[in-house]
């Protein structure tokens, strides 16, 4: 199993170290529309959402999904899984190493560079003024930022969520890629992949197991789905009666791949959270 997850700040050569890695292995690069057509593909609704939303041309249409509706978090958890779980990818950005955090196995890269240096490259990209670059890179960073805060409730700048940051201030994207090279011939060297296929799987079961319950049950983070290799699924949290739950347990055992499902649910007037 071979799955790289890169976090990058803009102008940082996170992209183009992640396209060239990529090439250089043999791996698929994901992008926003493998992600896009896969969630589609487990709900028609999201696909005519997002080609409303594409339509009208408003940027980050996947974001304001996530932020509205925690179902759709859930179904982005899935489809993360359901990317890594096809071995050899590289995913860049997206959240990818919140969602696949403490999975052993994966490379998991943040690329960073000093603002000067990151601003001197976007002038040149983009051919911009000193200026115009700088904001453009402060309007970058802090979006980014709040995407991850705001959906996963974590912070990109936590090195905690890594195995490497590399600091790009002083390298070209070459030295960016043989540094991501090497960290992940690390990682097999001192791993065995042997289960993380499966255990990717079972994982992104329970998430899409997690999604179609908010939807059809109770759409809050209240109820909670975890998945494990052998299709078990645990459902967790809170629903509001006795009929919420049946409903909830039904639905779970009723899904694709779901073996047996335990019931840790707690039947409370708490109010959702919507």
């Amino acid at each position: 199993m071979a799955v790289i997850t890169i976090s990058r700040q803009v102008g940082s050569l996170g992209d183009e170290a992640a396209q060239t890695l990529a090439a250089e292995l043999g791996y698929h690069l994901v992008t926003r529309e493998d992600i896009h057509a896969l969630a589609a593909g487990h709900d028609p609704k999201f696909a005519r959402d997002v080609q409303r939303l594409e339509e009208e041309g408003h940027p980050g249409f996947w974001e304001k999904l996530l932020l509205g509706m925690p179902y759709y978090h859930s179904l982005y958890a899935a489809v993360i899984c359901e990317l890594a779980g096809r071995d050899r990818v590289v995913i860049m950005g997206r959240g990818a190493q919140v969602v696949l955090k403490g999975i052993p196995h994966i490379l998991r890269a943040r690329v960073v560079a000093p603002a000067e240096v990151r601003a001197r490259r976007i002038m040149a990209a983009l051919g911009l003024e000193r200026g115009a670059a700088e904001n453009y890179l402060q309007h970058q960073d802090h979006e980014r930022r709040e995407l991850v805060r705001q959906v996963f409730r974590q912070d990109p700048r936590d090195w905690g969520l890594y195995h490497l940051v590399i600091n790009s201030g002083d390298l070209d994207v070459d030295g960016v890629t043989s540094i991501l090279r090497r960290a992940l011939k690390e990682l097999n060297r001192v791993q065995d992949p042997a289960s993380v296929c499966d255990l990717v799987r079972g994982i992104g079961l329970g998430k899409l197991v997690e999604a179609k319950v908010r939807r059809q049950v109770l759409p809050s983070d209240l109820i909670r789905a975890e998945g494990a290799p052998d299709g078990v699924v645990t459902l967790s949290g809170h629903l509001p009666s006795d009929d919420d739950r049946r409903k909830a347990l039904e639905i779970a055992a009723a899904a694709p791949g779901v073996t047996r499902v335990e019931d840790r649910i707690q039947v409370s007037r708490l109010p959702a959270l919507y």
